[in-house]
Order: structure tokens, then C-alpha cells, then sequence
């Protein structure tokens, strides 16, 4: 019976060193190279370039605004710095985390719409950022909205449970290999996804799914946090609101009422707001690959239309 005891610790203690071992190596995880959120976020904390308008946002930045064609048609160096999923609170850890070490910006064009106020959820794909929560910045604004992964013994269990899904390959790169970051290649990347897709069935049977937005309080505090971010650095914040297919708000309950209390508090803090999601080609489904997401046509006719905006507000071709 003793000896069993002593076998049952002896098992325990070494697990629990292999754990330890895997769970600190995971901020050095050969698999982060392959994320977008690690791009995004490798961009941001370790790139000092500098940049005159960064596009923040969600899917609906980041599969629709083309950095590139922004500075061949305004003359402004430009990047897309937006995630899959991400939401105001997302948002404001990108921009207080990337103006920390970056030249702040003359411009922050920042997506609004239904979704991106829901602040109390967990993180999308929140295994892809669980080894930038030891960031002073990162962790700050965004450990409280991922309450779950808070206490030490949860995160050394989830971390096993994330390592234990990758290949092994992965698993001994994150231990033995050391990682470089490249500037010249995220210089390259400038965050924009185009996606060249079509609108097809699925797109269809969303179109049949009603949902009720969720604009909380703490969005609403967290989108004024990111206007005081703004105005301390001097920079100006635009907020916008991209293209919609013409038949979404028909799902979204109370699309009006709650699209009114977002430009209110844009008004509030007087954040001029781009009413973009009435464009000509929200008419058609030729240029969206599903209702709320533009494929690589329509990003190219969006973007056009955010360069005349941005060119007006420059005045850039003003006679």
C-alpha cells in the first residue's frame, strides 16, 4: 500500500512537471506562426513602422479593406488590422497594445455594426491569443472578458487540452526551435484577407436565421475608452459602417433602433461616422459571398469607395 502511495505521487509530481514545462512553451509555439491572430498581433508588438490610417475591425475589415490600393490612391501608408470574430474589446487591446511602441496614426477608421458591442462573450478563437494574455497590454483588456482562464490551475488544463490537439511536430518545435519575427514579411501581409467566394446556398439559409443584436453597456464604455485613446494621441477616429446585402437588417430585430444607438454614440463623443451600408452594391448578391460579408469584387469596389472618403477628408483632389 505504501509503495503505491509513493508510486501514485511519484506519477503525479512528474506530470505535473511535464505539464509546467509544455504550458511555458507554449508562448513559444511553432503553431502561432500559422495564425492570423498571431500575425495581426506579431505586427503589432513587435513592427515599429509607421503608418498614417490603420483600418480596425472585425471579418468585415479584415476580408474587405485593401491596405495596398488605400496607398496608391491616397498617398497614406496604410494597414488593415483586423481579426476574425473580434469585438470592441479585441479592438481596443490591438490599439493601446500597437500604439505603445508604433508612431501613432492620423487616422483610425474603426468598423462598427451589431456585433461588434456584444462585449461580455468570450474571444473567438480565443486558443489563438492564450499566449499573448502574459502581455502587460493584451492580458489587461482582454483577461477580463475570458474570466474562465483566469486562475493558474484552468489555464495549465486548457493550455494540455490546446497542446494535445496539434500535431506532433508542433509540439516539439514549440520546444526546440526558437522564433524569429520577420518584419519585411508582415510589411507584406498588411492584414487583408480577400475572400473569393460567391453567394451560395448557405449564405441563403442564413438569411433565414432572425437575431436580436446585443448592444451592452460595456461596449459602449469600451468604444468610449477607444475615442479617449484616440484623442490623447491626437489621432482621428472615423468610425464606419460597412456594406450589408440589402435583405439582412429584414434578420436583425430592431435593426434600426439599434443601428441609431450606435451613431448616437458615435455623435456623443463626435466620432464622425461612413454610412457605407447602403452602397449600390449591397442590391445584389454578386459581390457578397454571405450577408454581411463582401467577396474579393465587392472589398475591391468598397475599398474604392473608402479612398473617396479618405481622399475628402485629406483633401486630396479638392479644387
Amino acid at each position: 500500500m505504501k509503495r503505491l502511495i509513493i508510486y501514485i505521487f511519484v506519477v503525479t509530481g512528474v506530470s505535473c512537471i511535464v505539464s509546467a514545462v509544455f504550458y511555458f512553451n507554449l508562448y513559444r509555439l511553432e503553431i502561432k506562426k500559422k495564425t492570423y491572430v498571431n500575425k495581426t498581433f506579431s505586427y503589432i508588438r513587435h513592427s515599429v513602422e509607421k503608418n498614417d490610417i490603420l483600418f480596425v475591425g472585425s471579418s468585415r475589415v479584415w476580408v474587405h479593406i485593401d491596405p495596398v490600393k488605400i496607398e496608391k490612391q491616397t498617398g497614406l501608408r496604410a494597414y488593415n488590422l483586423a481579426l476574425d470574430g473580434s469585438g470592441l474589446p479585441e479592438h481596443r487591446a490591438m490599439i493601446a497594445r500597437y500604439l505603445k511602441i508604433h508612431p501613432a496614426p492620423k487616422f483610425i477608421v474603426l468598423n462598427v455594426d451589431f456585433l461588434c458591442f456584444d462585449a461580455w462573450h468570450e474571444t473567438y478563437n480565443f486558443p489563438e491569443y492564450f499566449h499573448l494574455m502574459n502581455d502587460s497590454v493584451i492580458g489587461r483588456y482582454l483577461k477580463p472578458y475570458n474570466v474562465k482562464y483566469r486562475s493558474s490551475p484552468r489555464k495549465i488544463v486548457y493550455a494540455l487540452k490546446w497542446l494535445s490537439s496539434m500535431p506532433d511536430e508542433d509540439k516539439l518545435a514549440s520546444l526546440f526551435k526558437q522564433q524569429h519575427f520577420d518584419v519585411d514579411a508582415y510589411k507584406s501581409y498588411k492584414g487583408f484577407n480577400p475572400v473569393n467566394r460567391m453567394w451560395d446556398k448557405e449564405a441563403v439559409e442564413k438569411l433565414k436565421l432572425k437575431f436580436k443584436p446585443n448592444l451592452t453597456p460595456e461596449g459602449f464604455r469600451i468604444f468610449n475608452d477607444i475615442v479617449s485613446i484616440c484623442n490623447q494621441k491626437n489621432i482621428k477616429l472615423i468610425a464606419v459602417i460597412a456594406p450589408f446585402y440589402k435583405k439582412y437588417t429584414s434578420i436583425v430585430i430592431n435593426a434600426k433602433e439599434s443601428m441609431n444607438k450606435i451613431k448616437l454614440a458615435c455623435k456623443k463623443k463626435r466620432v464622425k461616422v461612413w454610412d457605407l451600408s447602403t452602397l449600390p452594391l449591397s442590391d445584389t448578391t454578386l459581390y457578397f459571398y454571405n450577408s454581411t460579408h463582401l467577396n474579393a469584387k465587392g472589398a475591391a469596389i468598397y475599398t474604392d469607395s473608402l479612398s473617396q472618403r479618405i481622399k475628402k477628408e485629406i483633401g486630396v483632389g479638392q479644387h
